[in-house]
């Protein structure tokens, strides 16, 4: 079936909602909006990073470093360096970290509530109230080839009836060739509300593609589907679709 120029499986959620995406010219951060921005990869160990001298003692933006890998029980200092990097900015208890990270398509999941009244902002450090996005992260759902990890074919086919929570299966509008994509709801976080963290597409859902989403996000959340949901009526038909 084709919803929106995409050829859709007959066995998935999205041949039920038609349209599923929809295009959208607008410059505006809103729930089911699709972006690019950089993800960190999940589940990795952060590399502190510790300034370890100078070459030049009077340059403050540039400085040698120790690069290592840390986890939640490692006992490295965290009280302020006293060798200061003005391109490594730390405040008490801080350790500046690196992470793997990777572009990748993303939906939006919340447009991260509204921006604060000046008055709660005056002469307060701009993150401390600024609003974010909530994003869940796009990746390729593929078989993978030679040592790229990829996924079991039958567990695409299970993601694709809804069988769980935090899958969801989809061609994304922006896909070279049809290709499908698993979006990670367990993998919702947090984004800059900025245009220099985020690239917007010019893609969004349906509103009745949202009820869908956000029927799966309480699923999600409480361990439960609403009972007289669309979602609910649409997922018992496909989970019971190859036992007929």
């Amino acid at each position: 079936m084709k919803n929106f120029n995409i050829e859709y499986p007959d066995i998935c959620i999205q041949n039920f909602v038609e349209p599923w995406w929809t295009t959208c010219t607008d410059e505006k951060f809103k729930q089911g909006r699709l972006v690019w921005t950089f993800i960190p990869h999940i589940n990795q160990n952060p590399y502190a990073i510790i300034p370890t001298g100078r070459q030049e003692p009077t340059e403050h933006k540039k400085a040698e470093v120790q690069i290592k890998a840390i986890d939640v029980k490692d006992t490295i200092n965290t009280q302020k360096s006293s060798l200061p990097v003005a391109s490594i900015p730390l405040y008490d208890k801080e350790i500046p970290c690196m992470y793997r990270a990777k572009k990748r398509p993303a939906l939006i999941i919340s447009a991260g509530g509204p921006n604060m009244p000046p008055q709660y902002t005056k002469n307060k450090p701009s993150k401390q109230l600024l609003p974010n996005l909530l994003v869940a992260p796009c990746y390729t759902a593929d078989e993978g080839t030679g040592k790229r990890a990829g996924y079991n074919k039958d567990f695409i086919e299970k993601v694709k009836q809804c069988e769980y929570p935090q899958f969801m299966w989809d061609i994304l509008p922006i896909a070279y060739k049809n290709e499908s994509s698993l979006i990670r709801l367990d993998h919702i976080q947090p984004v800059g509300r900025t245009f220099d963290y985020v690239e917007l597409t010019k893609y969004c859902l349906t509103s009745n593609a949202l009820k869908i989403l956000n029927d799966w996000l309480y699923w999600l959340i409480k361990g439960t589907i609403r009972q007289t949901s669309e979602f609910k009526k649409t997922r018992d038909f496909l989970m019971n679709f190859e036992k007929k």
